[in-house]
């Protein structure tokens, strides 16, 4: 496959997931994405795209019929299908897709919007002018496995690793959070074996200042890609609440997520999606 290939194949994967919701989607064609540079199994460089787009949000019971489409979408295609919920006030869920060569697709909804975003394939091949590497890229390349998928972890390793980081993102923030986490964990298809296991969870506490939420998002956006992750941002504003949602995307499924806005602060996502024994006995 070659980078148009791979860009034709994720917008048309992209547009369908936006059919699924239809409204007041905001994003640029196809042609308007110049790629970044890659790296490939063999060490060389490689092109993918990055899209992202985001709408307002629909009801509760709309979103949680759209993660199901989702899922439906893409389960029978051997791609690695992993879902979770913060289960706080704001009903935050996530669905994220990890395909082949690297593909990501994420879509995240809540109480102030519906977020999609991701990356096509790594393959071979330029995309011409404006193809460079892009800062999370180029530090991935330096703590990931090539094939992008990162080593494999027990349950216990993944969960450990997962919690420490919004731990670690927590702290950030010093102030009164309440955790919700879920330690023991759930179902995810891993690598399209059907027999998995993720863990979710999330933290809250009361708004920080304009000049902290800034602070905080960069120190997120640098601890994101110190870890070699693909950092993605969305401005969720509304007339009520001036919201950013900064996201990092990990190996394995791994995603975290910080939404700094005027009615409180999260932390959360979702570990790794790795294989679980108990699950094939």
């Amino acid at each position: 496959m070659d980078p148009e290939q791979a860009r034709t194949e994720y917008f048309e994967l992209f547009n369908k997931i936006q059919a699924l919701a239809p409204g007041d989607w905001g994003v640029a064609p196809p042609s308007e994405f110049q790629g970044d540079a890659c790296r490939l199994p063999d060490g060389t460089d490689g092109t993918q795209f990055s899209v992202n787009t985001s709408r307002s949000p629909l009801s509760r019971e709309e979103m949680d019929a759209l993660h199901e489409k989702v899922k439906e979408q893409f389960v029978t295609t051997g791609f690695t299908v992993q879902q979770s919920t913060d289960g706080g006030e704001n009903f935050v869920r996530r669905t994220t897709v990890s395909g082949p060569e690297k593909f990501v697709m994420g879509i995240t909804t809540g109480k102030y919007g519906i977020a999609l975003s991701g990356n096509t394939r790594c393959v071979p091949g330029s995309s011409g002018e404006g193809t460079a590497p892009s800062t999370s890229q180029t530090t991935a390349t330096n703590t990931l496995p090539e094939d992008g998928k990162g080593a494999t972890m027990t349950p216990d390793e993944a969960r450990t690793e997962f919690f420490g980081l919004l731990d670690e993102i927590q702290a950030m923030a010093p102030g009164d959070w309440t955790t919700k986490d879920v330690p023991a964990g759930g179902y995810c298809n891993f690598q399209g074996t059907g027999n998995g296991k993720e863990f979710g969870g999330s933290r809250t506490r009361d708004p920080l200042s304009v000049t902290d939420r800034e602070v905080l998002r960069q120190k997120v956006e640098e601890f994101y890609k110190s870890h070699g992750y693909s950092v993605k941002v969305f401005d969720q504003s509304t007339a009520t609440d001036k919201l950013i949602i900064t996201n990092g995307f990990g190996p394995d499924g791994l995603v975290l997520q910080v939404y700094t806005g005027d009615l409180g602060t999260t932390v959360g996502g979702n570990s790794r999606c790795v294989p679980d024994p108990q699950g094939s006995k």
